[in-house]
């Protein structure tokens, strides 16, 4: 069965900016694209990826949610969050869907990390809790 999602895309002011926040968060590259105004993470054919686009940054908690795979390494990307410029508004378990954090990123998009396992990201609920 094929994904579900075949694409997405984050708007951003800053691409350079946005890019380094998303490189070091994901800990995949980012393809730049700055005649075109956009950036595309790292993907093979066949699996579901998206980018970052020059635009206006949607700040609300409503609407459209964005889950980027952080599979196995949650608490390092939350960690990568916070030295990259952007906060963490909450974190908690997804039951059998595993953990997510709700991050805000620095060009002030509300996008949600994910993580099916628990490996790396066993206590990142309480910290976050803790840190917010």
């Amino acid at each position: 069965m094929p994904d579900r999602i075949s694409w997405f895309t984050i708007p951003v002011l800053d691409l350079e900016r946005a890019a380094a926040f998303y490189r070091t968060v994901l800990a995949c590259d980012v393809w730049m694209q700055k005649a075109d105004g956009f950036a595309i993470f790292e993907w093979k054919r066949g699996e579901v990826s998206g980018g970052i686009e020059l635009g206006q940054p949607c700040t609300c908690d409503h609407g459209v949610r964005v889950f980027l795979n952080c599979e196995g390494r949650l608490d390092e990307a939350v960690e990568a969050v916070r030295a990259g410029g952007g906060s963490v508004k909450d974190a908690c378990s997804l039951g059998d869907w595993g953990l997510q954090a709700i991050v805000v990123d620095t060009e002030g998009n509300i996008v949600h990390l994910h993580s099916y396992t628990h490996a790396g990201a066993e206590k990142i609920e309480e910290r976050v809790k803790a840190a917010v």
